[in-house]
């Protein structure tokens, strides 16, 4: 997971240095330049193929979570087929647009719309499956009224699912839609840039809603006894010195069922 998180900040660090110094070609050191303006430059690249690879690695996540959680593999594999043939669609527009000899930003819709076309409606289309698939599945194992947190939490993932799939969605859709209506202008250039970006920050925001207060003031049905150990020392300190600073703090609840009042206990 860790590797997965790098590999798409580096994708994102690249896009970005690329689009920046298409920026500072055109609009720096030839500024005024129609002909430069309108070049390509590095955009099959920072657009079309980093774009498709980003989108991929995410929607291959989605399978393999699909997959576990529905105990079914063919849901997974139909998720990941999708994922790599939209990669694969979007790495050949890029392609298109890097051999074509008379495509430049006017003109990039009309010479890679095919391929386009292909990657931005496989992308919505996987990404749909993956929004069913996992409101499904949730909402199957959701244990309704047995456990009022757990019950919770899971209709929170189940509306963080469709919100971020609906974002990645709606944007390949448009996408598509200003490639195909509108081929001879840039339209479809403003939501290309951020397309890759928008998957990588949808994937960090479902890792990040992990992050969660373990036993937090919560109200708990029955008796038990639990006990936690924190040790705290300085960070600047060497080994001898944090040895003989170092604290142990043991906390104690006890939860008495008769009359629901619990006490904690520091030691």
């Amino acid at each position: 997971m860790k590797l997965v998180v790098y590999g798409l900040f580096a994708l994102d660090i690249i896009q970005t240095a690329l689009i920046t110094r298409d920026a500072f070609f055109k609009f720096g050191t030839h500024f005024g330049n129609v002909t430069t303006f309108a070049s390509l430059e590095n955009l099959w690249l920072s657009v079309f193929v980093i774009n498709a690879i980003s989108g991929t690695i995410v929607q291959l996540f989605f399978a393999y979570r699909i997959s576990v959680l529905s105990k079914l593999r063919i849901l997974g594999t139909l998720v990941a087929l999708l994922a790599v043939a939209g990669c694969a669609a979007g790495i050949a527009s890029g392609v298109r647009a890097k051999i074509s000899t008379l495509t430049n930003l006017a003109t990039i819709a009309v010479s890679t719309k095919t391929e386009s076309t292909v990657w931005l409606s496989i992308s919505a289309g996987c990404d749909i499956v993956i929004g069913i698939c996992m409101v499904t599945i949730l909402s199957r194992n959701r244990a309704t009224g047995l456990n009022p947190e757990t019950d919770h939490a899971t209709k929170k993932i189940i509306w963080l699912t469709i919100e971020t799939g609906t974002l990645t969605t709606v944007v390949a859709i448009l996408t598509m839609v200003f490639t195909i209506a509108f081929p001879d202008k840039a339209y479809c250039n403003i939501l290309m840039d951020i397309i890759g970006k928008i998957y990588s920050n949808n994937f960090l925001v479902i890792l990040n809603w992990r992050i969660k207060i373990v036993d937090g003031r919560s109200n708990v049905t029955q008796s038990a006894t639990q006990q936690s150990s924190f040790h705290f020392s300085p960070p600047t300190m060497n080994q001898s010195a944090m040895s003989k600073t170092m604290a142990e703090v043991k906390i104690e609840r006890q939860v008495w069922p008769e009359n629901n009042y619990s006490r904690e206990d520091n030691m």
